[in-house]
């Protein structure tokens, strides 16, 4: 009995184990024994230098810089990255720059032999205090200017009129030093058929310009035409003015101080998991491969050229996780991003073109009269804080529990009514409203606060047009212009 009761026990052991064994094989699979299958994805930037071209609000009259020639990354014809470096209004009737890169440089803007005086202004009904430049028989009229620093020149841009008897072009020749045998040459047409001294405004963006010599002059020759033969003999007896000069660039040791760089983010929908985070310099933008488990994938590159970081969380491990923003305060700011899906089963190419999560919002003051005794402008977005949630529920967006600092444009209003700067908005699926409060300073106290909005998207041109500082009575409004090109014109009065 009892050897019996040990042989049924014996069995029932053996069936146990028997069955544990196979159940222990049903839930070994191959790839828990062996590595995971991983393919090469690679990432080519298709046309990454001429897709995220330069903003510019210069109406180019140089054909040469309308064609589609890949620019670089320094973005030389925005307005955000340029200022004005030179300004001449000839209000104190004198040939120096009322503003210059170092105030202590003397340029000059003057007529080279011939007659000149200084005559009323375009805005002399409005302000008693405007004059303007006069050549008499102005065959040739320069810009003389020191540069003790290089200097970038991206565009000059001036009010102009002439009489009956001048041709409606001139051509411009640039001398980088004063010593230099290279001299290059543009065609600057004018507007055809002009009543005698309309004003119209004569602008012209220069191809990447590097002035580092230490005196540079760009010469505007009336006299000759491009196969170098006189003009009419009635052009000896015109007359000229100009008035309102701004030449446009900056300082190029600023430019060391901006970070460029591009993150990338892999999230495995399988795993639920981010499988690969990282960023590249700038050196390995164009083209970079990455090692992937198989499986689906949903994936954000963002371009950043900053000069703060960017805004993001300290660790990120779900979809959610992921937010990006920017410091509003950092105006010159340049985001670019992409969002892609795809599944990976095999080694994989892949091209890709990254978009502006940005808009240019451009500032242009119609004052007639003077602006002297503006010291500063201020501008803060009147609205949350926003950040963009590129991977989930495409592209939302969270309130952030952060203090927003306001950009601030400490500049001589009077020489330039113009203002520009980049706000990040991220990608947004539909039109947002979009709102700033200005505060206008005078004597260091605000003088004025005025509201402006418009309805937006990212990737778009917004210009707010009005007067800055009208008289008391008069209430403020503002025309709103819209360039979606890249993506339109708004423009909104005030």
């Amino acid at each position: 009995m009892k050897r019996s009761i040990f042989r049924n026990a014996v069995f029932l052991l053996g069936i146990a184990i028997l069955t544990m064994c196979m159940q222990c094989k049903k839930l070994i699979k191959p790839e828990d024994v062996s590595p995971k299958v991983k393919h090469s994805l690679t990432y080519e930037l298709e046309g990454f230098e001429t897709s995220i071209k330069p903003m510019s609000d210069f109406k180019s009259n140089n054909p040469q810089s309308r064609q589609s020639n890949a620019t670089t990354l320094l973005t030389s014809g925005n307005p955000v990255l340029n200022d004005i470096i030179y300004y001449w209004n000839y209000n104190n009737r004198s040939i120096k720059a009322d503003i210059a890169v170092h105030q202590d440089n003397y340029a000059q803007f003057r007529r080279v032999g011939g007659v000149l005086s200084y005559v009323p202004g375009f805005h002399t009904n409005k302000n008693p205090h405007d004059y303007a430049q006069q050549f008499t028989k102005p065959a040739i009229f320069e810009l003389n200017f020191k540069t003790p620093k290089p200097v970038l020149i991206s565009a000059i841009s001036f009010d102009f009129a002439i009489d009956k008897n001048a041709p409606d072009f001139f051509t411009i020749f640039v001398r980088k030093s004063i010593g230099s045998s290279t001299v290059q040459r543009f065609k600057l047409p004018l507007i055809p058929n002009m009543k005698n001294f309309d004003k119209q405004n004569v602008s012209f963006e220069f191809p990447n310009i590097i002035l580092d010599g230490a005196e540079a002059f760009i010469t505007f020759d009336f006299q000759l035409d491009k196969y170098g033969i006189k003009l009419d003999r009635y052009f000896e007896q015109s007359t000229a003015r100009a008035d309102n000069v701004r030449l446009y660039g900056r300082v190029l040791k600023e430019e060391k101080l901006r970070k460029k760089f591009l993150k990338y983010y892999f999230f495995n929908t399988e795993t639920q998991q981010f499988e690969l985070v990282g960023d590249l310099d700038e050196n390995s933008l164009q083209k970079f491969s990455v090692s992937l488990t198989k499986g689906e994938y949903k994936v954000a590159l963002i371009y950043a050229n900053v000069e703060k970081d960017l805004i993001l969380p300290a660790k990120i491990n779900n979809l959610q996780d992921l937010q990006l923003s920017h410091d509003f305060s950092d105006y010159k700011g340049e985001i670019y991003g992409l969002v892609d899906t795809f599944n990976l089963e095999k080694p994989m190419n892949r091209k890709a073109k990254l978009e502006r999560l940005y808009n240019q919002v451009n500032f242009e003051f119609t004052d007639l009269e003077e602006l002297k005794d503006i010291e500063k402008i201020q501008i803060t977005p009147e609205k949350s804080y926003l950040s963009w949630q590129p991977l989930f529920q495409q592209g939302s967006f969270i309130n952030m529990d952060l203090t927003v600092k306001p950009i601030i444009f400490n500049r001589n209003m009077e020489a330039n009514r113009k203002i520009a700067y980049n706000h990040f908005v991220g990608k947004l699926n539909k039109e947002t409203l979009i709102q700033y409060k200005i505060e206008v300073f005078k004597k260091n106290t605000v003088a004025r606060t005025f509201h402006v909005k418009a309805m937006a998207r990212n990737n778009m041109q917004i210009t707010f047009r009005g007067r800055l500082d009208p008289p008391g009575e008069e209430g403020i409004k503002f025309e709103t212009i819209l360039n979606e090109r890249w993506g339109e014109s708004q423009l909104i009065n005030f």
